[in-house]
């Protein structure tokens, strides 16, 4: 069987910093100013992040795959954040897994990239070599 990957997409190269590796915080934080390619969502999935949930009144996240520096695969929520100033897309839930497993540390220069397999929605997360 063939692997059909399409919408191949740079989302950021960022700088790790202390807050992105931190129990505190809990996630990576993607700032929509310094997003690559803004259409590595759809415009489907641009809008669920923009809807509350009915129950619990917060805004909806979107489930990805993501392959990890590692190779290995995981679950992770995508969510996005409004400030007063500006607005940032964060990687929630097992991010803090992700960090441990690849021994990410303050510094280190990451690229995510967002592609589809078959339609289903996948993140790669890639150290770049210093």
């Amino acid at each position: 069987m063939e692997v059909q990957i399409t919408e191949v997409r740079l989302v950021i190269q960022k700088v790790l910093y202390d807050t992105d590796l931190s129990y505190k915080h809990m996630r990576l934080s993607i700032p929509v100013n310094q997003v690559e390619d803004k259409d590595f969502l759809t415009p489907q999935q641009k809008m669920v992040l923009e809807t509350k949930d009915i129950v619990s009144n917060k805004k909806n996240k979107i489930q990805f795959k993501l392959i990890e520096p590692s190779l290995e695969q995981t679950k992770i929520h995508l969510a996005k954040w409004d400030m007063s100033n500006s607005s940032s897309y964060v990687l929630l839930n097992d991010w803090m897994q992700v960090v441990e497993r690849n021994n990410l540390k303050s510094g280190m220069v990451v690229q995510l990239w967002s592609f589809h397999q078959h339609l289903v929605p996948w993140l790669a997360l890639v150290l770049v070599p210093q």
